[in-house]
Parts: C-alpha cells; sequence; structure tokens
C-alpha cells in the first residue's frame, strides 16, 4: 500500500469522507479536520502505520498531500 493510500485512509476514518475523494490537493480544513482532529490524525498515523509523525508538523499540515509527505519524510527518518 503506498503512502497516500495509508494516509487517505486514516484520514477517512478521522473525518468520514470517502477515501476515493481525498486526493493530494484536498485541504484538511474543508474535510472539516480542525486542530483536535489532527491530533487524532498523528495518532491514528502513529498506532495504523506505525510511523510516529510530529503533532506540531501534522497541525501545520494543510492538505492531503502535506500530511503524505510528512509520513514520507518519517518512514526514511526511520530506515
Amino acid at each position: 500500500m503506498n503512502t497516500h493510500t495509508a494516509v487517505a485512509g486514516v484520514l477517512a476514518t478521522v473525518s468520514g469522507v470517502d477515501a476515493d475523494k481525498l486526493g493530494p490537493e484536498v485541504a484538511l480544513e474543508s474535510i472539516g479536520l480542525d486542530s483536535l482532529a489532527l491530533l487524532e490524525v498523528a495518532l491514528a498515523v502513529q498506532k495504523d502505520l506505525g510511523v510516529a509523525v510530529d503533532d506540531g508538523d501534522v497541525a501545520g499540515a494543510r492538505t492531503v498531500g502535506d500530511l503524505v509527505a510528512l509520513v514520507d519524510d518519517a518512514r526514511a527518518r526511520v530506515a
């Protein structure tokens, strides 16, 4: 599973928006993710994907693509 698919799955679970509608350009705010929901996303990424991402970095993400890049960067640091 590629990173975008995995992150879209996490976002779909948290936001209730179909993962197929979560392209890289989709703004996280537009799918109802506020700062509290983004904290939930960070925790879900760690639990579901096994990747620790910084809460502050996740809070700074504006789009699905930004979040995918954060996960990719975190995976690269571990590898």
